[in-house]
Order: C-alpha cells, then structure tokens, then sequence
C-alpha cells in the first residue's frame, strides 16, 4: 500500500487524509523490527518538528535510501504542497551546491542528524544525563574537544578524500562499517581513528581506471566535524561516551542506540529551550514555512 500511495501526487495527498494528519513525513532508514519499521531518521525529525512546528499532526515514513528520498522531492508538484515532506541528511549537497530548493524539502544542518545531536557540548550534557557523576572538579568539556579535535586532525586526510571521490563517483569511506576505523573497538577504551584504515580506503579508491584530476575542492578543514561522514563521527562519539562513562560513572554498560535515543532528546530539548542557537535558529527558519 505504501508503494501504491507513492506513485502519484494525488496518492500522497490521499496518504494525509487516510492517515488523518496534516502531513506525512518521508525519512531516511527504516528498519523492520517486529512487524514496526524503526528508524532514527524518524525519530530525529518528528522530535524536532514537534518542537519546531507542534501544531501539525504528523506521520513519519521511512522510505530506506537518500536516493529514494530524492526522486520523492523531484517528483513532487505544486499539489503536493502542504500535505507531504521530504526530510534527509545534507551529505556534501550544500558544498556541491545540489540541494533541491523547496520548502517542503527539509535537511540537517551539518553531514547528518548524527553530525547535529553530537556537538561537543552536546556530548558533556549527554554524558551527565546517562551517567549520575557529582564529582565536579573534573572538566569534562576539556577532555572532550581535546578528542574531538583529534578526531578532525585524524580524518581530515580521508574526508578530503571522500568528497573528491564524491565529486568522481568513487566511494572512499565506508559508512556501512564505520567501526573498522577505530583502533580500538573494546568498550570504554580510548577512542581514536586508524589512519592506516582510513589510508587503505582511500588509495583502494584511488586505483583502478583513470579519471580527471579533481581540483578546487570545495572543503576545508573547518567543515569538521560539523561536515564529516556522519557514521565514521558518531561511531567517534559513541566511543567518546563509553570512554567517559568506564573511568568516570559503574552504571551498566550502554548501547549505541540508547545513546542515540537520548542524543535526539537532549537535542530537541536544546533547540526548543535555546532557539536562537547556531542549530536552534537553522532548524528555526528551515521549518517554519513546511
């Protein structure tokens, strides 16, 4: 039925009324999990509309791949207006200058949702809500932008690379098993990137069959980590978190997507109680005409 909805303008519209909202909602992912799709995406962006625009009545559909959101957003009309939204990541369009102008097309500020909710502040305040630590002498936003700027120092190389290689069609950085960049995957250790990993992907893509050189690249180091591979910096974080969390807190050990649960809540909370922030004002002004 989903399918079936989605092959014309009027079957979106009709979706809104079948469902009884004011729009649907189309999302990266979708998991299928005991008959329910799941999807972080969703959960992200029905958070924040609903802090942003909580007069509307929503439905949020996950609809898998970027590329099927794309096509959705070339493919709607004017008749689609005010009944269905198009709602991804940024990946590099912003940089390439390939985002599709409309209001009813929503992005993330940064890469993606996860470049969003793991800001460095961000992560101490997230730190502090899992893990009950009173122990105030310890200045945990030091020890944080000290990793996080490793990180950037650490990726940069294979980032650089990862946009030219979006310029030529050549993935570089894998995002389906962004863990094998770490160089340590046990928890609590101390996050750090495999440059040696990282320097495997990006010469494997440099090899096989000739193509221009790619000049005037758009991308400078200050595009991190706001602008990283948003799987490679929240496997970082998620790391970051787990670190803090084994010498600082005994609670029980926590799962990658327990702490992406609470990263999107503690965000949604941010933007709704500081909406003239850097996020608070983008995700402002993005939503306010959709």
């Amino acid at each position: 039925m989903i399918e079936a909805f989605d092959r014309s303008a009027s079957g979106r519209r009709n979706r809104a009324l079948f469902y009884n909202v004011d729009r649907i909602v189309y999302v990266e992912g979708g998991r299928d999990d005991k008959g329910a799709m799941e999807s972080f995406d969703g959960l992200f962006w029905r958070r924040v509309l609903g802090v942003v625009r909580p007069e509307l009545r929503l439905r949020i559909l996950p609809r898998g791949g970027k590329d099927q959101l794309i096509a959705l957003a070339k493919g709607m009309d004017s008749s689609d207006e005010g009944k269905v939204i198009v709602a991804m990541d940024r990946d590099y369009d912003g940089i390439f200058r390939r985002t599709i102008d409309s209001k009813f097309v929503l992005y993330t500020y940064g890469y993606s949702f996860e470049n969003d909710i793991f800001t460095p502040l961000a992560l101490e305040d997230l730190f502090l809500n899992l893990c009950p630590v009173c122990d105030d002498t310890v200045d945990f936003s030091h020890l944080i932008n000290e990793l996080i700027d490793e990180f950037c120092k650490d990726a940069w190389w294979a980032q650089l690379a990862d946009v030219c290689g979006g310029i030529v069609a050549r993935k570089v950085i894998d995002r389906d098993h962004a863990p094998k960049y770490m160089m340590n995957n046990i928890y609590g250790c101390k996050p750090k990137l495999s440059k040696s990993a990282l320097s495997i992907d990006v010469y494997k893509a440099n090899s096989g069959s000739p193509r221009d050189r790619v000049r005037n690249i758009p991308y400078k180091k200050c595009h991190l980590p706001d602008f990283s591979v948003g799987h490679l910096y929240a496997s970082f974080c998620y790391k970051i978190i787990t670190y803090l969390h084994n010498i600082y807190s005994n609670t029980a050990k926590l799962t990658k997507d327990s702490v992406t649960s609470s990263a999107i809540a503690n965000f949604a909370a941010h933007i709704a109680a500081a909406p003239q922030s850097k996020l608070g004002a983008y995700y402002q002004e993005a939503l306010a005409g959709c």
